[in-house]
């Protein structure tokens, strides 16, 4: 289904679309320059609470590779090796094929949360929390072989 309104024709939408893009590309060539300082503050993250749920989540993981137990540079310290054993080979397929997916997410909230640049609790970070629930999310059927 069009995105445009049904009495657009097909050429009417390339025209619709073009001056979108020409609108846009006239407020980008408007835009005032930033300095490099500007530029830097931009990119810094907020402070900002995180929730309960994402707060506990992470309190969880910390402890998990504080104690050694897991270790965000070795995938394999994630699994519970014997549920993952148990696995038909399909399965265990889907589980190989995201761990380097979540060690990179658990790298950088890992990261982000101990960096002294950074605020404990912020916005971004939440997000990358999210992000990993989602990977997690998608792996419903094999979750029960992760040790988080």
């Amino acid at each position: 289904m069009s995105k445009f309104p049904l009495f657009l024709t097909a050429g009417n939408r390339t025209c619709a679309i073009l001056l979108v893009m020409a609108d846009f590309l006239q407020q980008m060539a408007d835009a005032p320059e930033l300095s490099a300082k500007a530029q830097k503050e931009m990119g810094k993250a907020e402070p900002g609470k995180i929730g309960d749920g994402h707060r506990a989540f992470l309190q969880n993981l910390l402890s998990l590779i504080d104690a050694g137990t897991i270790d965000p540079v070795k995938p394999e310290t994630f699994l519970h090796k014997e549920k993952y054993d148990t696995l038909p080979q399909e399965r265990k397929a889907k589980v190989d094929v995201s761990m380097m997916n979540i060690a990179s997410e658990i790298q950088h909230i890992t990261e982000f949360h101990r960096s002294k640049h950074t605020p404990d609790e912020s916005p971004q970070l939440q997000t990358m929390i999210d992000h990993l629930w989602d990977i997690l999310e998608r792996l419903e059927e094999v979750r029960s072989v992760y040790v988080f």
